[in-house]
């Protein structure tokens, strides 16, 4: 997907050091700021400044973004929790719930194997790996510990970079959880089915 790279030019006081990301609709710098520090910067693709509902929706997303306060974050700083983040939100692309799907897949992989899928050990080598990286599978996670192979899949394809590759719904990716689950031998669902049934609200 060739496109003009703004790196090394100045953007509203933003010095664009890299790009390090690029979706459909915008590329993600790494940034400067003088005053605020390191962030990501999102740049609206060309092609699309002069499409209204695109530059509409680019504006929504930015002004969320701004009325977000909290001591834990700043202006011009990404906001959220990079190792739940989906590799859309973090491209430029526009994100729907399947984002939430990711990030639900991550927060099960971690629980059932106590570590996360990517394995970058700086922000900037996680945001990288989240970008183009493949997860480890769930098997794979820790030494001798195994899980029923339609539990890894089921975590697996929430976890997959595409959207549409993942399940359609939230609801959906516990329904295969729980299967997955019950095709371990003598397995129950336990806590881990019960707290996705809260966090969802158990809608499908």
């Amino acid at each position: 997907m060739s496109s003009e790279n703004l790196a090394g030019r100045t953007v509203g006081g933003y010095r664009l050091l890299e790009r390090v990301g690029e979706g459909g609709t915008a590329e993600v710098y790494r940034a400067e700021h003088p005053e605020r520090g390191p962030c990501a910067f999102k740049v609206l693709r060309q092609r699309l400044r002069g499409d209204p509902t695109a530059v509409k929706r680019f504006l929504r997303e930015a002004g969320y973004g701004s009325r977000v306060r909290h001591p834990l974050t700043r202006t011009g700083f990404f906001v959220g929790t990079l190792k739940y983040v989906a590799p859309e939100a973090l491209s430029g692309e526009l994100v729907d719930g399947r984002a939430d799907i990711f990030s639900l897949a991550t927060i099960t992989y971690w629980l059932l194997s106590g570590v996360h899928p990517y394995t970058g050990r700086t922000p900037r080598e996680l945001f990288q790996q989240l970008l183009s990286g493949t997860p480890v599978p769930l098997n794979q996670a820790v030494r001798g510990v195994q899980f029923p192979a339609a539990l890894e899949a089921a975590v697996m394809r929430g976890l997959t970079r595409d959207p549409a590759k993942r399940q359609p719904t939230v609801g959906a990716f516990a329904t295969d959880v729980e299967a997955g689950i019950a095709a371990g031998p003598g397995a129950k669902a336990g806590g881990l089915l019960a707290g996705l049934k809260r966090a969802l609200g158990w809608r499908r």
